[in-house]
């Protein structure tokens, strides 16, 4: 063998691991840049965290701590904000979303379904509202059915480094039960509804 032959193959051998290396990088990056900074799901039926993830609905905490989450949420009366409800009467609830110091974009659904209620038989959703601490109010009306389905995400700007008060949301659900309706007084109404968040990438 030439000593030029034995060079470029000895070259060839140290070039390898340097590629691989370099590979290797490149992977860990795309798939750093795939899962951003973290990776979270969180739902009504499980936690699982791996970095800073504070959010709350309507009070209750979601985080690594909490396994199930409560979503029966009462139903209360429009003429008086009371659980005194009878048939025929106009109701809401309301579910409230604080990701306060939430380190990610995050994004949420919210799936009404009145048949997972207490509610009685021919119970429909009239509309709803939903509200942001920055003032505003989107109004969605004429649902007349039994279910709802919203999507959403909060983003996180890059000049932030956690989400706070103002990516807090609120929805406002009125209900309006059948009449004649059965109605136990002693029992309180409650809905069900599924909540799931997520980190959200953009």
């Amino acid at each position: 063998m030439k000593l030029k032959e034995h060079y470029s193959i000895n070259s060839r051998k140290s070039i390898k691991p340097f590629f691989k290396l370099i590979l290797l990088f490149f992977v860990c990056i795309t798939i750093s840049h795939t899962f951003a900074r973290y990776a979270y799901t969180t739902s009504n039926n499980g936690v699982i965290s791996i970095a800073k993830w504070n959010i709350e609905v309507n009070g209750v905490e979601i985080n690594n701590t909490t396994n199930n989450l409560n979503t029966s949420i009462n139903l209360l009366n429009v003429a008086d904000n009371s659980t005194n409800i009878d048939s025929g009467d106009e109701c809401y609830f309301d579910i409230i979303l604080n990701p306060k110091n939430t380190e990610v974009s995050i994004s949420y659904s919210i799936i009404i379904d009145l048949d997972e209620s207490n509610l009685p038989d021919g119970t429909k959703i009239l509309k709803y509202e939903k509200y942001t601490n920055t003032g505003e109010l989107e109004k969605f009306e004429n649902i007349n059915g039994k279910t709802v389905n919203i999507s959403e995400h909060i983003a996180l700007s890059e000049e932030k480094t956690a989400l706070d008060d103002i990516s807090a949301r609120k929805y406002r659900f009125y209900c309006k039960l059948p009449f004649p309706a059965d109605i136990d007084k002693n029992q309180e109404l409650v809905v069900r509804p599924k909540i799931e968040v997520e980190q959200y990438i953009n």
